[in-house]
């Protein structure tokens, strides 16, 4: 009657691990892990991906404008090899970003991904037209954002790539850019040269200009302090330690407090 009992539990553990591990993730994070996972199997079973990408002309429509792919645009993958990478490290590098240089600030880091995002759009409008049919999508646009941007904060921290090769964070995006241009056999990826850039572009703003005593230019406007206020909430990291969220507005805006150098970590 119950010969089953032991796979069914075993079954039943494993769901609600998994429940505990995405009730777990900050809530930034946890919206961008959902929309990749969501949108994927969207474009994958239910609608063609065309439907999903960023195309101007059919966004700038003066009758029904299809706005929608300003979002979808951010979030689509082909099932496979390429959408696993591109799942773990948006996970990986976002959740460290909002759990350490925006801890206990949603709303800065939701900023962030505004910024990049508007910025995107607006070189990939004028791109497009031009013949850089990568930029249709820009998943990995935003993906490579994130990435610049943790490497620029956790710059000293070692990285372990393919084979063993070791090397400081703040390389990370440059290998990262070598070895696709490599897999593509001498082809440039471009969507990942823009998320590098817009990267940059916010990096500079935010950070480099302001310290050698120019204006800073960016600043997250009131109201999405509003819909995203400060926190205080404790996070578990994917490889275990866990960081607590301060209430506070006011944390080291350099993001660099924690000495992380000389750690490790494997991709693939």
């Amino acid at each position: 009657m119950n010969q089953h009992g032991p796979a069914q539990h075993q079954q039943r553990t494993f769901q609600d691990e998994a429940m505990l591990w995405y009730r777990s993730l900050p809530p930034v994070t946890k919206f961008l892990f959902s929309s990749f996972v969501i949108e994927v199997l969207i474009g994958t079973v239910l609608v063609d991906f065309q439907y999903l990408a960023f195309i101007p002309g059919n966004v700038l429509k003066i009758r029904y404008p299809e706005a929608w792919r300003l979002f979808t645009a951010f979030f689509f993958q082909s099932f496979g090899l390429s959408f696993a990478f591109q799942l773990y490290f948006l996970y990986r590098y976002s959740f460290d970003l909002e759990t350490s240089k925006f801890a206990g600030r949603p709303a800065d880091y939701v900023f962030f991904l505004l910024f990049e995002a508007g910025l995107m759009l607006i070189i990939a409008g004028f791109l497009i037209p031009a013949g850089f049919d990568r930029l249709f999508l820009l998943n990995v646009s935003l993906v490579m954002a994130i990435v610049y941007t943790w490497s620029q904060y956790n710059r000293d921290m070692t990285v372990t790539f393919f084979f063993g090769l070791r090397f400081k964070a703040l390389y990370f995006p440059a290998v990262l850019l070598l070895y696709e241009f490599l897999v593509l056999q001498g082809h440039v990826p471009w969507d990942m040269v823009l998320g590098i850039g817009t990267g940059h572009v916010y990096h500079w703003l935010m950070e480099e200009y302001p310290a050698t005593g120019g204006r800073r230019w960016l600043t997250t406007p009131s109201i999405l302090y509003r819909f995203f206020p400060s926190t205080s909430s404790s996070y578990s990291r994917p490889y275990g330690a866990a960081y607590t969220r301060p209430s506070s507005r006011e944390t080291n805006q350099s993001g660099r407090e924690h000495n992380w150098s000389g750690r490790g970590y494997r991709l693939g």
